[in-house]
């Protein structure tokens, strides 16, 4: 099994039983997190160590996080149509939303589009990297409508995989701002980590934003995303109108951990991407048999 797993993925993600970075540490491109892996590691064993009572606590709404690459990234198993399109099928069974991302090429972009347009509905979203503001006004030209949200992941400016193939750049409040005001679509910032960002969220206010790392891919010995969402929710709740999370949640517990630390929204990646290449259009359903989550 072992053997075929490598085969699938080409040794960039091993399929272990718990999706905790340990074994993908650095595997960039791949599954892995950034360097040696650390933040990754620390956003999933955030969850399993932060004390909270859960007792009574129902889930969050639950979404699948925003990913493409399924070449580069998950060894080109199914192609970047397949893995988008069963994703937003597996959403639309299970009744949670589904997060379209794009990237480089434009396809990546294009896949998530006709995916929502074809099975998502209108509890869909994508977010978009911090491209150039040019660049940023054409691809908010393809979606217009067609979702229920469009967010940045203002996280993803360093991020390794696109190093030399776009421009990404670093986005101040002002220029977010001004893509807020492009169009009504609800507006969500992505990749909220640090104080340092409050000032952006405070200025912006912003539908969401979702506390998130990204997965741990862009820097090394980050703080675990369950003290993030605790160190900040009271302090950003008055900014915006809801406050979501990302990285590192895998199980019921989990996710009824980041509600009663007042998330009303989390985002559920790699191990969904994992069981999609593994299960097709069944791997978000297996995900949470797997994971106790009855929805």
């Amino acid at each position: 099994m072992i053997n075929n797993v490598n085969k699938i993925f080409n040794e960039k993600c091993f399929n272990c039983p718990i999706c905790d970075g340990v074994l993908c540490a650095g595997i960039l491109p791949g599954m892995g997190g950034f360097g040696n892996g650390k933040t990754f590691q620390n956003n999933y064993n955030s969850w399993e160590e932060i004390e909270v009572d859960i007792k009574g606590v129902d889930y969050p709404l639950i979404g699948i996080a925003p990913m493409t690459g399924a070449t580069e990234n998950m060894g080109g198993f199914l192609s970047e149509r397949q893995f988008q399109h069963y994703l937003a099928i597996g959403s639309q069974v299970n009744g949670v939303f589904y997060c379209a991302g794009d990237g480089n090429p434009d396809f990546k972009l294009h896949y998530g589009l006709e995916a929502i347009e074809k099975y998502g509905g209108k509890k869909s979203g994508i977010f978009l990297k911090p491209y150039v503001f040019e660049e940023l006004k054409r691809r908010i030209g393809f979606f217009s409508n067609k979702i229920k949200f469009f967010g940045i992941d203002i996280d993803s400016a360093t991020l390794v995989n696109l190093k030399g193939k776009v421009k990404l750049e670093e986005k101040g409040w002002e220029e977010l701002l001004t893509i807020k005001k492009l169009t009504k679509i609800p507006f969500v910032i992505k990749g909220i980590y640090s104080t340092k960002q409050f000032e952006i969220v405070q200025k912006v206010r912003p539908y969401a934003i979702v506390i998130s790392n990204h997965g741990g891919r862009i820097f090394d010995n980050g703080k675990g995303t369950a003290y993030l969402l605790k160190e900040f929710e009271s302090q950003l709740r008055p900014y915006v109108n809801e406050i979501w999370v990302d990285g590192g949640l895998r199980t019921e517990n989990h996710i009824k951990k980041a509600k009663a630390l007042g998330a009303d929204r989390v985002l559920i990646g790699r191990p969904i991407a994992v069981s999609t290449i593994l299960n097709k259009e069944n791997g978000v359903d297996k995900f949470f048999e797997k994971a106790g989550i009855c929805i």
